[in-house]
């Protein structure tokens, strides 16, 4: 069982017998930019020779859904880090030009000091429905997760979790 995953990521297609709860979070991926001297605008995220930074492991659709560090690095310029805070800091210190990150992520440091500093792109390149993500052939189904999980919807324990991390329920876009 893994949790907010989307099933837009390709599990069904390596493992067809996966099956999918309902939706948890709704996400969205997105560019980030220092907004230097309040000069640049939307058109920056279009400029060539951009250095991005990205996450280990992800799969950004912009990219062809590569995950290979070096070929990366090599055709698009993308340095690939083990932490968003990680590219966060390389961008605030202008060591990145972009990084691909998201409003999970973003939405929660709105009161930093700092961030009326960044350029966020204005639409998204990636829009997705995070969900549980369940394989029945290991003994555990997901109308079982759903007897754990529904409770602590009603109960508002689940809904709790999700406002700690400025997370809406019932799941929504978020407002940046």
């Amino acid at each position: 069982m893994m949790l907010f995953e989307s099933p837009g990521w390709g599990w069904s297609e390596s493992l067809p017998e996966v099956e999918f709860g309902q939706t948890l979070v709704k996400g969205a991926g997105r560019l980030i930019a220092l907004n230097k001297q309040q000069r640049r605008d939307q058109a920056f995220f279009n400029r060539e020779g951009l250095r991005f930074g990205g996450i280990i492991g992800y799969h950004y659709s912009f990219l062809n859904n590569r995950t290979d560090a070096e070929l990366l690095e090599q055709k698009y310029n993308v340095y690939l880090s083990l932490s968003h805070q990680v590219n966060l800091k390389m961008l605030l210190n202008n060591r990145l030009d972009v990084v691909m990150t998201h409003d999970q992520y973003l939405v929660q440091l709105q009161d930093e000091p700092w961030f009326d500093q960044l350029l966020l792109q204005s639409e998204p390149y990636m829009e997705y429905d995070l969900r549980s993500v369940i394989n029945p052939r290991k003994g555990f189904t997901l109308s079982e997760w759903q007897a754990v999980l529904q409770p602590r919807i009603d109960d508002g324990s689940f809904v709790a979790l999700l406002a700690r991390y400025h997370l809406p329920w019932p799941p929504r876009p978020l407002e940046l």
